[in-house]
């Protein structure tokens, strides 16, 4: 079952790899800019980490970009989305799993406007599993969301 979520997830994780490391990389590059910045101006210390934690996307994600060089940047990234895989896997297999549904076949996603989503029939029940990219100007980097109903 893994290896035909694995195979249909392909061109989605590819693409959830290459907009985290874009983010990322911007994220790098904004705070490269932003500390050149603040070396002119005379900053309070507690101010300035609250700003680069803004930037950064949070505190993990700072001690990421300060420590870590461009080939350090994208093992993060990768392992990062493989861990979002992972789960994102295991969620399909226990929805799944909860039906009394072990195996399945192959499967396609269809592309559609805001992410992608495929509709079956597997063993009498209507699996439904759409995965949206999410993000929006409170959100830290833009990232997917999938959701699995099994009828």
């Amino acid at each position: 079952m893994l290896e035909q979520i694995q195979k249909a997830f392909t061109q989605v994780d590819a693409l959830m790899f290459e907009r985290q490391l874009e983010w990322a990389k911007g994220r790098k590059e904004a705070l490269q800019k932003f500390n050149e910045e603040a070396r002119k101006e005379k900053m309070h210390i507690q101010t300035k980490f609250q700003r680069k934690v803004q930037i950064a996307g949070g505190k993990k994600w700072l001690n990421y970009f300060d420590l870590a060089g461009e080939k350090g940047l994208v093992q993060i990234i990768r392992k990062n989305i493989d861990e979002l895989i992972s789960h994102r896997n295991d969620r399909i297999i226990k929805a799944l799993n909860k039906k009394g549904i072990t195996e399945i076949g192959d499967f396609e996603l269809k592309q559609t406007s805001d992410g992608y989503e495929g509709t079956f029939l597997i063993d009498g029940h209507i699996v439904k599993i759409n995965t949206i990219f999410a993000g929006g100007y409170n959100v830290q980097c833009l990232h997917q969301r999938t959701i699995i109903n099994v009828k």
